[in-house]
Order: structure tokens, then sequence, then C-alpha cells
């Protein structure tokens, strides 16, 4: 592909020294990464020995065509030694991971500080006075007040936790268990060694992914942080991507992009972008003009434009269905916050998208789904024998009670403020840009001390107190909205129905004894125990318990979790694993997983009946093709539901028999049907806790439907 307009990428002396910068980046990369790759060989050499002797006793074992059960495989020797080798070298690679990653990060505060003054210095590349006078008066910050940087590789802290966890468990159980799968579906012994070495592939490019946007972020905030305390000389920055074809359309999107100091280029896993600062005063009269991103992208060839942006994206943007600006998507990370990503398809549209009758995927959805016996209509499925009235009426009450709605005005109004702010904000915003780009050429014809160019520089100090004096203004509107959310979602709490503790569904908890391994107290913390209890009276108080459920009482156990994702896992006598500090109403969504189990077969089949009906139409997607994000191998049907994991779908589209969660308590029993679908509920009541209201207004059947089932009334 041919490069960008050249003017634009290598005439002003700062893009120049940006592009050396960006050099400088890259060339690190291939030794780094060898001895990463090194690193990683020789600590799982032992694992994939093992692996070899394993193969050689299931050769013996499947001797004459045998088949052998994951029963079988799992009190092998060999497959036991394999587990503890895995395990062991998970946990031995994972230090080296985080201290590799924190070097990174070191490094990169120590190159962006230096990168920041260097390319304030380029803009007087023949100037040495010039340079000596900037060095001077330069305010280089020091890398260790940078917060972010001590909280981020603290002793214990979340990346810590979520690559120990990453190593030890996850990439252990994603090898064993693609090697039991593969060996119940008939393969070769040979199984174990290939998924083996396609596991331990996967669990190297995370780690070489972990250092290059560890050294990446830190790069970008130093450079920044000393951009902001030296806010005299530099007024704020041009995001600046690579313009090439290995650059995503949402860096194409961003390039060209004027922001503030106070702003994050927050650019995506492995990101190229670069950060050009802009001079204040009249330092900023040889600032550089960068192109926008649309206007280079125009310039390039058709296929060129497709191969970045996608076919489909490039198909609504041909046709003017969307803008270019429409391509920057957000993805909020666990560990680095918000990263810019591009939109996905699924986002640009706007709506589901229905499948064509007929089609393949219409006919691998109704397998996949059992919905032969489901015929839905325009109105719904009219054959569902169940009512949700008992919802209905609860739901109506909602809509009409006076302090729900007193709470809900309250918060629109705060919202409204906060929008009228954030407004203003803007406007004064473009208006100071404006103002920095008539001050060049009013210096043109006046000297500095001139009353022309003073008054400018009065005016851009009177734009500056409005935007301060605005940004001030959505902060209170924020913490408005935030204590209104809270009251609304109170009252709307009151309004759902709660029971008397000889109706209600018995909940206990008990914690296992590593819950605080990482603690020197072995035992729960209080403020632990106080959430985890917190949530439990709110479930159990609302939960109903019928005359013919499975079970009355649901025995949970709360374990340790540091892989940042909580999950629940053994039904009503099962566990749910939480991280320290889990948000209240995810323990909710775990705690209804073992709640579900209570209230047996038929309950069960019902919530598939709802599944099946509301999804009649709607097509099998990844969650990747749908947020952009997250692993392919998790499917869903988006449907209308307020997340689209709402609609996960617990098996596999490829082979729609096979169940690819270990949620498979009916399954096994002969009812595959009902196993296919088990977050309906769970989501439904994660809704329901959150903003009771707010799911009423959105989707009145959904609410219906889970009000309804925890009142035991479907």
């Amino acid at each position: 592909m041919a490069s960008t307009d050249k003017t634009t990428k290598y005439s002003h002396p700062v893009l120049l020294a940006s592009d050396r910068h960006r050099q400088y980046l890259a060339m690190y990369d291939p030794s780094q990464a060898a001895l990463q790759v090194r690193q990683y060989r020789q600590t799982y050499a032992a694992a994939i020995k093992q692996s070899e002797r394993l193969e050689k006793q299931l050769e013996q074992q499947m001797k004459g065509g045998k088949r052998i059960t994951q029963a079988q495989l799992f009190r092998l020797e060999q497959y036991q030694r394999l587990e503890q080798q895995l395990r062991v070298a998970g946990n031995k690679y994972a230090r080296y991971s985080y201290v590799d990653a924190k070097a990174e990060w070191e490094r990169g505060l120590e190159d962006g500080g230096r990168h920041a003054l260097d390319l304030v210095k380029s803009y007087f590349p023949d100037d040495e006075d010039a340079q000596e006078a900037i060095g001077i008066g330069w305010n280089m910050v020091n890398t260790d007040l940078l917060e972010v940087a001590a909280g981020m590789f603290a002793e214990g802290e979340a990346l810590q936790e979520k690559i120990e966890q990453f190593y030890s468990v996850q990439v252990a159980d994603q090898a064993l268990g693609r090697i039991a799968t593969g060996l119940a579906l008939g393969q070769n012994p040979n199984v174990v060694g290939r998924e083996l070495q396609k596991t331990l592939g996967w669990g190297l490019q995370q780690s070489l992914t972990l250092a290059r946007t560890a050294h990446l972020y830190a790069y970008r905030e130093a450079q920044r942080a000393n951009f902001v305390a030296n806010n005299d000389v530099v007024g704020g920055w041009i995001w600046k991507s690579a313009a090439d074809k290995r650059t995503c359309i949402s860096c194409w999107a961003m390039h060209g992009t004027h922001h503030l100091n106070d702003e994050v280029l927050n650019d995506h896993h492995n990101g190229r972008c670069m950060m050009i600062p802009i001079l204040a005063g009249p330092l900023g009269l040889n600032n550089p003009v960068v192109e926008p991103g649309e206007t280079i992208f125009n310039r390039l060839s058709y296929e060129d434009q497709k191969d970045i942006m996608g076919a489909a994206r490039h198909q609504l943007w041909i046709t003017r269905k969307v803008k270019f600006s429409d391509m920057v998507g957000s993805h909020e990370n666990e560990v680095w916050g918000p990263m810019r990503v591009p939109t996905p398809v699924y986002k640009l549209l706007g709506k589901d998208r229905p499948i064509p009758p007929g089609t393949l995927k219409q006919q691998l959805h109704n397998v996949a789904m059992g919905k032969q016996s489901v015929k839905p209509t325009q109105g719904g499925d009219q054959t569902l024998d169940y009512s949700t009235a008992h919802g209905a009426s609860v739901r109506e009450k909602l809509l009409k009670n006076k302090k729900v709605l007193k709470a809900n005005a309250d918060y629109e109004a705060a919202s409204q403020r906060k929008d009228q702010a954030a407004a203003v904000y803007r406007e004064k915003s473009d208006a100071l840009w404006k103002s920095y780009d008539e001050s060049k050429a009013v210096r043109e014809k006046y000297s500095y001390e001139s009353p022309q160019y003073q008054a400018i520089l009065k005016r851009q100090e009177a734009l500056r107190k409005e935007m301060f004096a605005a940004s001030d203004e959505v902060d209170v509107a924020a913490s408005l909205m935030k204590k209104a959310e809270r009251k609304r979602q109170r009252e709307g709490w009151k309004l759902i129905p709660t029971y008397d503790k000889k109706d209600q569904m018995g909940l206990e908890i008990t914690y296992a004894t590593s819950m605080n391994a990482s603690y020197k107290n072995p035992n729960p913390t209080k403020a632990t125990v106080k959430r985890m209890e917190s949530a439990r009276d709110w479930l159990r108080s609302r939960l109903k318990v019928r005359f013919d459920d499975d079970h009355q009482v649901a025995n949970v156990r709360i374990e340790k979790n540091t892989t940042g994702r909580a999950f629940s896992y053994g039904g009503h006598q099962g566990a749910i694993s939480v991280a320290k500090g889990e948000d209240m109403d995810v323990i909710v969504h775990e705690f209804t997983h073992n709640m579900e189990g209570t209230r047996g077969l038929e309950y069960a089949r019902k919530r598939q009946r709802f599944y099946n009906n509301r999804t009649a139409n709607y097509e099998i997607e990844s969650f990747y093709d749908l947020e952009g994000y997250g692993p392919r191998d998790e499917w869903c049907i988006k449907d209308k539901f307020y997340s689209s994991y709402a609609g996960r779908l617990y098996t596999d589209p490829k082979n729609p028999s096979r169940l690819t969660e270990p949620i498979r308590a009916y399954a096994n029993e002969g009812y595959p049907e009902v196993a296919k679908s088990n977050e309906v509920i769970t989501m439904g009541v994660q809704a329901l806790y959150n903003d009771p209201l707010k799911f009423a207004q959105s989707d009145a059947e959904y609410f219906d439907f889970i009000v309804s089932w925890m009142g035991g009334e479907l």
C-alpha cells in the first residue's frame, strides 16, 4: 500500500522525531520477545515431556480401537503428573511474566519521559540555544510519583493476581480440557501433544501482549504526565497513528485529532499510536498540521480501504450509513481501563439482524436450540405453558410508584444538567483551539506585547477558566445522578415482593479456608462477609419456596478468585468464586446460578421455552463479533436482551449436540434441551437488582418472567 502523504508525515521535525521514536520502540521488541520465548520453553519443557509419556500410556490403553472415558483418563498416573507439571510450570512462569511486565513498565516510564522532552526540543532542530533553554526549564516528572505505576505492580494487586491465575489455572485447565474433549470424541492419543502445543502457544502470545502493552501504556502515560507538568510549554497533543495497512480503522479515525493534556491516549493492545505535543502560547506558531485520518484514508485505493475496514464496515461507510468517526469504539479492560477498539459491525448497524428464512444459519440455529417444537408468532409463542401475570402486576405498581418516579425525575434532571455542562465544556474547548489557530495569524502581524495579541491571550485564559468551571459542573451533576440512581434502586427494591423466612428458599453460605490466602488472616475479612451476606439476604428474601421444588436449601461455598471473572459451579451444593471487592450485582448473579437448581426440571424447561421464544428469529453470534472483545468460542443469541450475555448459548454451533460448559446436570439425566441457555435467569435477576425501574421500562416481558420466577408463580 502506498504510504501516507509525505508532506504531512515527514516535513515537520516533531513528526520526524515521532517516527524515530516509534521505530525505536519497534526495534526493541524482537530481542525482548526472544527472551520471553526462551524462558517460556524452558519453563514448560518438563510438561511437554510429560505429555509424551501420557501419549504412550494412552496408546497402550486404547489398543484395538478402544475408547477411554474421561473418568479413566483422570485416573491415569501420567495424566495426573501432567496436570501437576502444568500447574507448577504455570506458577513459575507467572512470576517471570509479572517481573518482565513490571520491567517493561519501568522501561516505558523512562522512555516516555525522555522522549517527551525530545519531542519538544525537536521543534527547534537548528536552534541549540532554544533546545538548551527548554531543557533547563523542563520539569521532568519523577517516574516514582506516577500513581498508576505504584498501584499497578504493588504486591498482591489485581495485575499480579490475574497473571498467577491465568498461567496456573486457566492455561492448565484449557490444555487439560482440550485433551479430555478430544479423547472423548474418539481422537488419537496424539491429540495430547497437539492440543497442549495450541494452548501453550496461546499462553505465550498473552505473555508477549502483556509485556508489550505494559511498556506502551507506561510510555504514553509518562509522556502525558510530563506534558501536564509543563503545561506552560505544552498546551495539548495530537493523536498520530502509523497510518498504514497494519493500522486498525479506529486508529485511522483518531489520527490527527487534538486533545488536552488531561486526556489519555487509550490505544488498544500492542497499539503503535503516538502523542505529538502542541506548544502553547507564542511557541505554538510552529505547531505541525497533521491531516485528519479520514482525509488520508480517502486517498487510498478501494482495495486497501476494504482490507483495513473489513468488508461489512466498508460497505456501511461508502453507502454513507455511518460516519468515519463512528469507527471508533471503546472497550473497558479490567487492567488497563478504557481502550480504543474498532466499533463492531453489530453496533454500527444499531439493531439486531434477522436471519433470512431457509438459510444454513437458520437451520443450524433450529438444530442447536431444539426449536422444532416451538412455533413463535409475531405476537409471541401462544403455546407457552406458563403465566407471568404475577410479574406483570408487580411491574404495574412499580411504574406508578410516586417515590420511584420522583427519584427517576431527579436522575433525569441531573443527567440533563450534566449533558448541558458537557456541551459547554466542548464548546469552550473548541473555541480555545480555534483561538490558538487565530493567534498564529495575529502573531505574524503583531508582536507578542501588542494589544491585539495580548487580547487573544486574555481571551484564551477566560476560555480555560470557563472550561474548568464546566468540568466542575459535570462532576457535581454526576454526583447527583449517582445519588438519585441509588434512591431509585432502593425504592424499586421495596416493590419486589419479599417473603417470610418460612416461605423463603434457603441459601446458606460457608467460606473456603483459602478464601483470603493472600492475606495474613486466612479467614474472610469482615468486609467480604458483609458483602456476601448482604447479597445472600437480598436474594433469598425474594425467592419463594414451592412444594415441588427439587431442593429447599442451597449450601454455597465462597471461594477466592484471581481471574477477574467471577463464576459459579456445582449447583445448589456448589460454590461461587469471586474476586476481592467484587460488585454486589455480580455476587447476586452468581448466587442465582446456584439457586436455579433448587427449582427443578420443570422450571428449567420453562426457562428454555422463554429463551427459545425470545430468540426464534435471531442468529447465533460470538461475543467477539458482537462486542469486539472476549473469547471467540463463547456464543449467544442477542435478541433484544439488555445485555448480549443474557442470550449466552451453552452449546457449540459447530457441534450442536455437545455442551461447551460443564453445566450438564440435566443433560446427563437425558434432558439436554434445558441445558443450552443458562444466563437468562441470572442476568434478569442481576438487572432487577441493579435498577428495577429501568429493567421494567426497557423489557417488560423479561421483567415479568423474572419476577414470576422468583415468586414461584410461573
